[in-house]
């Protein structure tokens, strides 16, 4: 999440010297990496800072730090709660690929009135400023490490998904291209800015895959099966042409413990076996809706009674 080099209305304490607010005042995400055929670990994870103020606003928990780890390729987006005490954090190695992105950023969790320090800049010395709810106030853009993971050996079905904003302006549903390595799901501008806003956040895991990868696993799923039937293919020539399939059979045998064969294939329920892989997200998915609600319908009627 490379959010550094936008510009606010109000002074930024930026790890980036280019961007940074402050003259003397410095924040930073620090910890050290390292991984293994299972994990990715974060050792001694910690934000570091000379600012009084913002030392200030954590102590007075009006703040909060987050690290933000994203792996593109495989979708995967986590966020952690993080202070100035280490502590480790294991990501399962399966979820990354590639390039990932390792950053932080401080917002503000209550409305901050008449924000001021003697450590701006001359662009904003002497200015005071209000700054809304959720808003960030340091950012640390952090870090890309690559790591060379092959999901396929590891069973690691969330990772053969990649969604992506589509490049056609007039596209108005979502797309799904049954690759070789992975399941290219195109998404409209709009609705992608949306997921990528939600992915990652465990609120929106069932609904998310309900959504969108369930359908479309459901359907390349069901063209293998016509593939078989009508073609005289096998699953090994699937396997050959596609290799995320290998993720799907590995899947298969861990929940029935035995390998997928042609019949067996050809007879599933290609949507009840989707949601079944992912540990029946689609109905679960209808609970989170309505606790989402249910807390938003709670807040507001809290609301009414302090007014």
């Amino acid at each position: 999440m490379q959010i550094g080099k936008r510009g606010y209305p109000y002074p930024i304490l930026n790890n980036a010297t280019n961007y940074n607010c402050y003259k003397k005042s410095t924040y930073s995400l620090e910890y050290e990496n390292e991984e293994d055929h299972n994990n990715f670990t974060l050792k001694n994870v910690r934000i570091e800072t000379n600012s009084e103020e913002l030392k200030c606003l954590i102590d007075k928990k009006l703040v909060k730090a987050m690290i933000v780890i994203e792996s593109s390729s495989t979708i995967f987006k986590y966020t952690e709660e993080i202070s100035t005490t280490p502590k480790n954090i294991i990501i399962p190695i399966g979820n990354l690929s590639g390039k990932v992105e390792i950053s932080s950023i401080v917002y503000t969790t209550e409305n901050i009135v008449g924000f001021s320090s003697n450590d701006f800049t001359e662009d904003f010395d002497s200015y005071k400023f209000n700054i809304e709810k959720y808003c960030p106030i340091a950012i640390d853009d952090g870090y890309i490490v690559k790591v060379e993971y092959n999901d396929f050996d590891d069973k690691k079905v969330s990772s053969i998904f990649s969604v992506v904003e589509s490049y056609d302006s007039e596209l108005k549903y979502m797309k799904v291209i049954n690759g070789d390595r992975k399941i290219k799901i195109e998404l409209p501008e709009d609705e992608f800015k949306k997921f990528d806003a939600l992915n990652g956040q465990s609120t929106f895991y069932n609904l998310l895959f309900s959504i969108i990868i369930i359908p479309a696993l459901s359907s390349c799923l069901k063209d293998f099966q016509s593939e078989i039937k009508y073609q005289e293919k096998t699953i090994e020539d699937i396997s050959d042409s596609h290799s995320w399939f290998l993720s799907i059979q590995n899947a298969y045998k861990k929940i029935y413990n035995k390998d997928i064969k042609n019949e067996e294939f050809i007879n599933l329920d290609a949507l009840e076996f989707s949601q079944t892989i992912f540990d029946y997200c689609s109905v679960k998915s209808i609970k989170d809706f309505y606790d989402i609600i249910k807390r938003k319908t709670d807040a507001s009627e809290e609301d009414e009674e302090n007014v």
